[in-house]
């Protein structure tokens, strides 16, 4: 089942990733009124519009029996599809952890490589991966209760999401696997909007296709009073940031229905072409920026990372690095089971 601004969606989530792993080495020392600072938070649209489409295909309505969708052989599908290369890559991270710190023992070494693969902690951004995981074998019961009724779905899912969101206190360290589910959790409500959506799609796309610009413009400001302005210290303040995050998502979604309804060529292109190299490029951009970071240090202009002027140059061809460099892999039969 293909959603075109669901394509078009997955890859601007692609973009933003990696444009908030370029600026996040900068971002955390700069005041939180720059601009800098303020556009790398409102590009983390990124992984909740990933869950959104991923638990709108897998929780949305069966388009036919014969596709299995929902069902054991589409999990086994979807699954297939995502497992090899999230391995493939903890792997090659761990790996490359252990570089800079050795493990102490073979044991522990072992150790901490099963539980990066089952929490998602074996790099900053594979955290993801796991919960698109339970995503997918939530399907069956989050299925049928969307398709009895889409708003308790979505009623359900903002619910344990919001109270997820305002009492998991203190919040756990990064990285760790208290912290992959914690994340886990206050990302279910993007999943149920994501499956709101789908589930109500032909009523709903009349209405977005008007009010995007009103929903993008209120989400987005929103998005940023809170990066910028607003002062955290309540624990309902999350319980807000899920709300305009979703508002943000469903001006992006609207906002990418408008593009493919004006540019359908355009769209049915980068389905074909450049949604494939979404997950790839997921995967391995981390790599790709530690390569440009070590690059930039080499030359001793590592300092110039926290000047806008220059990130927005250097971001241009650092995404076209990650891309091509998902392109290429996908060349061989070997690269393609791993992206």
């Amino acid at each position: 089942m293909r959603i075109d601004e669901f394509d078009v969606l997955r890859v601007l989530a692609a973009l933003a990733v990696v444009y908030i792993h370029m600026t996040s080495k900068a971002a955390p020392g700069l005041p939180h009124q720059s601009a800098y600072f303020i556009v790398n938070r409102v590009a983390a649209f990124a992984v909740p519009a990933f869950i959104a489409i991923a638990a709108g295909l897998a929780w949305g309505p069966r388009p036919g029996r014969r596709h299995g969708h929902g069902s054991l052989s589409y999990i086994t599908r979807r699954l297939r599809a995502l497992v090899p290369p999230y391995a493939f890559w903890t792997v090659i991270y761990v790996v490359v952890g252990w570089l800079a710190v050795a493990p102490a023992s073979l044991l522990a070494g072992a150790a901490e490589m099963v539980r990066a693969l089952l929490t998602g902690t074996g790099w900053y951004h594979l955290y993801f991966v796991p919960i698109v995981i339970v995503v997918y074998l939530a399907s069956p019961i989050a299925r049928r209760i969307g398709q009895a009724s889409p708003a308790t779905l979505l009623g359900l899912s903002f619910a344990f999401g919001l109270a997820a969101a305002a009492f998991i206190r203190p919040w756990p360290d990064a990285g760790t696997s208290a912290d992959t589910f914690a994340r886990g959790a206050i990302y279910v409500p993007y999943a149920g909007l994501g499956a709101w959506y789908v589930h109500r799609r032909e009523v709903l796309m009349p209405h977005l296709r008007r009010w995007w610009p009103l929903l993008l413009v209120f989400g987005v400001g929103m998005r940023v009073w809170l990066a910028g302005w607003a002062q955290f210290g309540n624990p309902y303040d999350d319980a807000a940031l899920t709300l305009v995050v979703s508002l943000e998502l469903a001006g992006l979604t609207g906002l990418c229905l408008a593009f493919a309804d004006r540019w359908c060529a355009a769209t049915m292109r980068l389905g074909h072409s450049v949604v494939p190299l979404t997950y790839g490029v997921f995967l391995i951009h981390p790599l790709v920026l530690l390569g440009v970071f070590a690059l930039l240090d080499r030359f001793a202009v590592a300092g110039l990372w926290g000047s806008t002027a220059f990130t927005l140059v250097a971001y241009v061809p650092a995404v076209a690095l990650c891309f091509g460099s998902v392109w290429l892999l996908r060349t061989s039969p070997l690269g393609k089971r791993v992206t």
